[in-house]
């Protein structure tokens, strides 16, 4: 739903443009490429305020690595710990 609202946002944005650069007397093509222009220039603008959202919400907790491999240890040690028990 999102996808089809912001694609409907893009192509307001462009048809707006063009009509406002051939009121200013531009020619059809060099106004629709600027429509376009536009509307391209907002959506990447619109992906890389996406791209760094994402990069600070889905930023790992800190420190979560590194308790998980001392767990792993952990668990390694209790193994090696109960083998050696059982061959003694």
């Amino acid at each position: 739903m999102l996808g089809s609202i912001g694609l409907a946002t893009l192509g307001t944005i462009a048809t707006d443009h063009t009509k406002s650069l051939t009121g200013k007397g531009q020619g059809q093509l060099s106004a629709l490429t600027g429509g376009y222009h536009l509307s391209y220039v907002v959506a990447a603008a619109f992906v890389a305020v996406g791209i760094v959202a994402a990069l600070k919400v889905l930023r790992p907790p800190v420190g979560t690595v590194q308790e998980v491999e001392e767990e792993q240890e952990s668990v390694a040690f209790e193994g090696e710990l109960a083998r050696e028990v059982l061959a003694a």
